[in-house]
């Protein structure tokens, strides 16, 4: 459980500085491991928003 909170805000820091590629690639770990859990659908939200946000910039979110 500590290692998927030190995850998220791992990716919280990278999206604060403006790195959001980043965190979508830790996000997207925790997604990916936890899938079945709160913690999994809540990364899967979060890359879904930062993804939307890239996009509205012009950057490839991919």
């Amino acid at each position: 459980m500590w290692a998927v909170t030190a995850r998220f805000k791992a990716g919280e820091a990278y999206q604060q500085l403006g790195q959001p590629e980043e965190a979508i690639k830790l996000f997207q770990k925790i997604a990916e491991d936890h899938k079945d859990n709160s913690q999994g659908k809540y990364a899967a939200r979060r890359i879904k928003l930062l993804k939307q946000k890239l996009e509205q910039t012009g950057r490839n979110p991919d």
